[in-house]
């Protein structure tokens, strides 16, 4: 009976410390929150844009050592277009944004789209897709989220052979609007 207990508690224990030491961050706005592996680093740039210039920032990790972490890239990209540029009440256009949103991440990796799903955070509406890329090496899990006038787009890219490890839902599920 002791050894039935031992090869269940054992388990648990090595799974309950898994992604322990993952780093919190907060957007600067303090909006919303997320995990990452280690501490990322932060990037903006002022995009131009038909809409008039963007601000687009940035917050990633990439691994150091690709052999031993379960995944290449993880990051968080948060744009904020003009307000009122996509009114609540047409779904329509909010499809047509997304829709858009997402062929343009898959031609930006030469990629080809594998899965897509409709989802949601808080009311807000949301897609979640997987791309294929790099000749069908890695993988692109990518979650948008369009919070009023701000798109929040996460991204986590592994080899293909990785696909399915725990820390790409850890890292996506992390996130939490404020």
């Amino acid at each position: 009976m002791k050894q039935i207990l031992t090869l269940f508690i054992i388990p648990i224990l090595f799974s309950c410390g898994e992604n322990q030491n993952w780093i919190n961050y907060k957007s600067k706005d303090k909006d919303y929150e997320l995990l990452f592996p280690k501490k990322p680093l932060e990037k903006s740039q002022l995009m131009n844009s038909e809409l008039g210039p963007i601000q687009m920032d940035m917050i990633y990790y990439e691994a150091i050592n690709q052999e031993t972490e379960d995944n290449l890239f993880y990051s968080v990209i948060q744009m904020d277009y003009p307000e009122n540029f996509l009114p609540k009440n047409q779904p329509e256009k909010i499809d047509s944004f997304f829709n858009a949103s997402i062929q343009n991440s898959v031609v930006n990796v030469h990629g080809q789209l594998t899965y897509e799903k409709i989802i949601s955070k808080k009311n807000f509406p949301g897609r979640e897709m997987k791309v294929l890329f790099n000749e069908g090496k890695s993988v692109m899990n990518t979650r948008f989220f369009l919070v009023e006038n701000r798109l929040i787009m996460l991204q986590v890219m592994t080899g293909v052979n990785k696909d399915f490890n725990k820390s790409i839902n850890y890292f996506l599920d992390s996130f939490k609007l404020l």
